[in-house]
């Protein structure tokens, strides 16, 4: 035959053209000339995908690809571009998902030591703030349930969101100061009881430190107060609107001056 045919006769190119289609159908079954047409036509066309080894778990949510088993539709879902705000909860990227944007956490200016309490790390910025010392925290903040009058601790049914009062323990023996932060409110009354006020059913009788005061003035400060046993102090705070509004405190003196040094 003319040319660079490398078939020498019709025989060798039919048999050559049988042997490629046996490899492309992976089979072994003699074919005939007059299969020929048929066996080509049976032939797959574009890629070959039968080495595929992806799924729909490696391909995006709403994209399509063909594997080994035909048509995929992606799973994989994005995740678009949020800034994420630290807290007291952690925040978990899960895995398997496609980042569609930035993810950013945000930074604070004011996370530095002096506004952390000493001993006490956030995000691995060590504090270097002390408060003053004696400075009481409440054992409860902002009860609505009741309020004081005089020397008694006056229950409140149904309880009233313009009053408020925090609740501190009194150990036997010490001395306190108690004081009015700021004038919010119009009324500050505080009263020392036996019982935990915020357990009461009925109204309690107790003591009153100092004198009640309407319309205290800026910054007002009660006398010393010495604590005959060990007890519970109720500060009251009201004004027009809510009197969780109004700052009360407790200073602890004996924690500011030992005993015998004031």
């Amino acid at each position: 035959m003319p040319g660079n045919n490398p078939y020498p006769s019709l025989a060798a190119l039919f048999t050559a053209t049988a042997q490629a289609l046996r490899a492309r159908t992976g089979t072994s079954a003699p074919l005939r000339a007059c299969d020929f047409p048929a066996a080509i036509a049976a032939l797959p066309s574009g890629t070959d995908t039968s080495d595929a080894t992806a799924s729909a778990s490696d391909i995006l949510a709403g994209r399509t690809a063909y594997g080994p088993g035909g048509k995929l539709t992606g799973s994989i879902p994005s995740l678009p571009e949020r800034t994420i705000t630290p807290g007291t909860q952690a925040v978990t990227l899960a895995a398997g998902q496609y980042l569609a944007g930035a993810q950013t956490v945000a930074g604070e200016a004011a996370l530095v030591p002096g506004n952390i309490r000493a001993g006490a790390t956030v995000f691995g910025v060590a504090g270097s703030y002390q408060a003053l010392p004696g400075i009481m925290t409440p054992l409860y903040s902002n009860v609505h349930s009741g309020y004081v009058t005089n020397s008694w601790w006056a229950l409140l049914d149904p309880p009233q969101a313009n009053c408020a009062a925090d609740i501190y323990r009194l150990t036997q023996g010490r001395h306190y100061l108690v004081g009015l932060g700021a004038v919010i409110g119009n009324r500050f009354r505080v009263g020392v009881y036996n019982v935990d006020p915020t357990t009461a059913t009925e109204n309690l009788a107790g003591s009153t430190v100092g004198s009640d005061t309407d319309n205290p003035s800026p910054y007002m400060v009660r006398p010393v107060y010495t604590a005959a046993a060990d007890s519970y102090l109720a500060v009251f705070k009201a004004n027009n609107g809510t009197g969780e509004a109004a700052a009360a405190f407790v200073l602890d003196l004996d924690a500011v001056t030992p005993p015998g040094e004031g």
